[in-house]
This record gives structure tokens, sequence and C-alpha cells, in this order.
């Protein structure tokens, strides 16, 4: 089941933005990142232009882990542990045939 990424997301008591913009890719090129989260400013970029069902959906998930992490682990995971968590959780998802993907045209 294909699910749209959503333009944004509460985690805590938090609303993150989810830009997956023409703009929001094009940084996410430049930068060769498939997504980012600035915690911050309570944003997630994700470029779903250029990748796959599969990536967008990992980045995806790799994004609300990190924002997951600022707002309720007081930031002890490391990027390592995060991607591992996401990856377990992305191969999980899959296997239910659930994938978060760009909007469709």
């Amino acid at each position: 089941m294909d699910i749209v990424v959503p333009s944004e997301v509460k985690i805590g008591g938090f609303t993150y933005t989810v830009d997956s913009s023409e703009e929001a890719c094009e940084r996410l090129r430049e930068s060769k990142d498939f997504g980012h989260c600035i915690n911050t400013k309570r944003l997630i970029r994700i470029n779903t232009e250029d990748y796959s069902g599969q990536e967008n959906s990992n980045t995806f998930l790799h994004e609300l882990i990190e924002a997951i992490n600022d707002v309720w682990c007081n930031p002890k995971l490391g990027h390592d542990e995060i991607t591992n968590l996401c990856n377990g959780l992305h191969q999980v998802l899959e296997g239910l045939d659930v994938r978060f993907v760009g909007k469709k045209s």
C-alpha cells in the first residue's frame, strides 16, 4: 500500500513541515542528500523526485526517526543507530507492503 508522504507530521507536541517541493529537491541535490531534518525549524526535507519509492520510504522513515530522536530522546541516538533502526523498520513495513512515496502526478 503506497502512502503519499504527508505535508506535515506531529511529533510530541510539535508539528514538523515535510517539504518535498521542487525547491527542496533541488537543495537536496546540491548537498547530495536524500533527505534532511532541521529540528530547529521543525522541518523535514525529502527528495521524492529522483529516487525510487523504496528509497523515498526509507528516507522519510530516517528523517522521522531523526525528529523523534530530537523530541523524545534528547538526542541520545547517534546517526548509525538511527540508520540501523530505520533500515529495520523499513524492512518490516516493506514486508507488510507499506511504503511512503512522493506525490502522484
